[in-house]
């Protein structure tokens, strides 16, 4: 008898503290949504990773000729060999995204947009998954896979991965 009264007292005490200090615990979403940021800055060289696209330039220089023309451009303006070419803006509205946030806040911004990105996306593929299966710490992890598959010329522009959605979402992979 004496045992199951230390035992309830105990866990009295541990439920008093959870309801008192467990709002400071993280939830599942919180860390679906710091998931990214933790991957990148532990297992990778974290914003020089990031910008190992060399897309990010050529979309901030789109961007900024956007900006600077008011529309998008119908020629090829960077490069060397097609330069006057026809040539389609397929991804303007992100163009003019980064080279705003480049006019405005620099490689920073740019970077900072593409966190903030890649977090929500993370967040959002949790609770889908989460939703739909109903096992959450799977459902994390599909998060984390699915917030660190991009870089910001990809989450800006909306561009594929080249893998194929299958690959990248099933079990196997």
């Amino acid at each position: 008898m004496a045992s199951s009264t230390v035992n309830r007292v105990g866990l009295d005490a541990h439920t008093a503290v959870i309801k008192r200090w467990g709002w400071l615990l993280p939830s599942f979403s919180d860390a679906a949504f710091l998931i990214p940021i933790v991957v990148f800055f532990s297992c990778t060289t974290g914003v020089k990773w990031l910008l190992g696209d060399s897309d990010t330039g050529w979309h901030i220089r789109t961007g900024e000729w956007i900006l600077k023309n008011r529309h998008v451009p119908a020629t090829d303006l960077f490069s060397f060999t097609k330069n006057g070419q026809t040539w389609f803006a397929w991804e303007w509205l992100s163009d003019l995204t980064m080279g705003w946030l480049h006019s405005h806040g620099g490689l920073s911004a740019v970077v900072f947009a593409a966190f903030v990105i890649l977090c929500t996306t993370s967040l959002v593929v949790y609770r889908a998954a989460a939703a739909a299966s109903g096992h959450r710490r799977c459902s994390l992890l599909r998060a984390g896979r699915a917030g660190t598959q991009f870089t910001p010329a990809r989450i800006l522009s909306g561009a594929r991965t080249k893998r194929s959605p299958r690959k990248c979402w099933s079990p196997a992979s």
